[in-house]
């Protein structure tokens, strides 16, 4: 996971009052959105990463199980899922 240099007591902060649904500065904001951004690729995958896996499991519907092509997308929806499931 990425490291990201923000403020920790202003992060803490705007968790709290995210958590308790209170209005965040623009500041808070984005403390939250660096964390987020962060995580990216680790604990959630980018948007392109989730194009992929949706676009392998749709071409797996249409191929024959056990083939080459078949198999090499198998493949790749494995590493997907046991990276982010």
């Amino acid at each position: 996971m990425a490291k990201i240099n923000v403020n920790y007591h202003l992060l803490h902060e705007a968790i709290d009052d995210f958590e308790m649904d209170r209005d965040l500065t623009a500041e808070k904001k984005q403390v939250l959105l660096q964390l987020i951004l962060a995580a990216q690729g680790d604990y959630y995958p980018s948007i392109l990463e989730l194009e992929a896996f949706e676009s392998n499991l749709k071409k797996l519907d249409s191929l024959k199980p056990n083939m080459k092509p078949w198999n090499r997308i198998f493949k790749q929806c494995e590493g997907f899922e046991a990276k982010y499931y």
